[in-house]
């Protein structure tokens, strides 16, 4: 006679877990290695059995996982999702419970992608030389246009030096 199993997928981060929930005496096997020897810490073993102890079948069922992908915090987050799933199949009444306590629901958060930054903007003020700057749009331009864009606060000319104040900075220069 074949032997009743319920199946989960659970899913967290980069992480997938396949579930298969059989009738026995509350085993939990992670990637053929018990759970207390797959994972070291208590919080992560905590996570996987949340829906075993929600429902009261930590004893009723032993638990076959195969995990794979991302870390070992989004793989216990993984099985506790399949866990959930698959009891949901094997008792559609938990339904209110798990979903009340939100195993049911896929953790949406992933990690963000790396934003390169392309080459204009690498050379931002913070990167160059402010004082080349002032100097050269102030050879360029005349006093008006440089106060009309913003470019520099004041400017003043005394003794063959010119005082330019930049939004950020003050340079004194001999022209």
């Amino acid at each position: 006679m074949a032997q009743v199993q319920y199946y989960g997928t659970g899913r967290r981060k980069h992480s997938v877990a396949r579930v298969r929930l059989v009738p026995g005496e509350g085993r939990i096997t992670v990637n053929k290695r018990d759970l207390n020897d797959y994972f070291g810490l208590e919080t992560l073993k905590l996570i996987v059995k949340q829906p075993l102890t929600l429902t009261d079948t930590l004893n009723k069922y032993d638990v076959i996982v195969l995990a794979h992908g991302g870390g070992i915090s989004g793989q216990a987050g993984a099985i506790r999702h399949g866990i959930a799933r698959a009891l949901l199949k094997a008792d559609p009444e938990f339904r209110p419970a798990l979903k009340r306590a939100g195993f049911l629901t896929r953790d949406p958060r992933m990690k963000e992608r790396k934003n390169t930054v392309s080459k204009r903007h690498a050379a931002l003020p913070n990167s160059r030389n402010v004082k080349t700057d002032a100097e050269y749009l102030f050879r360029f331009y005349s006093e008006k246009v440089l106060f009309f864009l913003g470019c520099i606060n004041r400017y003043k000319l005394t003794n063959n030096h010119f005082r330019i104040e930049h939004s950020r900075h003050t340079f004194y220069n001999q022209m």
